[in-house]
């Protein structure tokens, strides 16, 4: 089992060594989340915050933030968990002072034309019509775009091209 906090619409301040923090109570305004410092965890360590309740929308948002002088994704800016019932973040750190990541909010959806990008694979993580595209910006060789094959609605049925 991994190190889980959780809280309830409130701010909070993620603790080092947890690997997992849900958001649980009904939204009633936005709230903020503050990774703990890059440097205070593992090079590689992976994080996730979550809408466990479902009631983030686009004024009740949940923003993922820096500590102190870190990075995400290569700058200041947080990233927004913002309608999309149970949508999350999910970041890896360097180790040092960055993280970097995505929010799934815009990455799950179930119709329509679909591009997206994030790190990482989309493989069971991503929930996405069939023919959507998702553009890795941490792959390789045969690993830098995927098309999603079968699986319409689920997080399966990616195959890397």
């Amino acid at each position: 089992m991994y190190p889980a906090t959780y809280f309830s619409d409130s701010a909070y301040t993620m603790p080092a060594g947890t690997t997992y923090t849900g958001q649980t109570g009904t939204l009633t305004a936005a709230r903020a989340v503050q990774l703990p410092a890059a440097n205070s965890v593992a090079n590689g360590a992976v994080v996730m915050v979550k809408d466990e309740s479902g009631t983030a929308t686009a004024t009740n948002t949940i923003t993922v933030n820096r500590a102190g002088a870190d990075t995400i994704n290569g700058g200041a800016t947080g990233l927004v968990i913002n309608g999309v019932g149970g949508a999350y973040v999910r970041l890896t750190s360097d180790g040092t002072s960055a993280w970097t990541g995505i929010a799934s909010t815009q990455q799950t959806r179930t119709s329509g034309n679909v591009i997206l990008s994030g790190y990482g694979t989309p493989l069971s993580v991503i929930v996405a019509p069939v023919g959507a595209l998702f553009l890795r910006l941490d792959g390789g060789a045969n690993t830098t775009l995927y098309v999603k094959e079968s699986g319409a609605g689920a997080s399966t049925g990616w195959v890397a091209k």
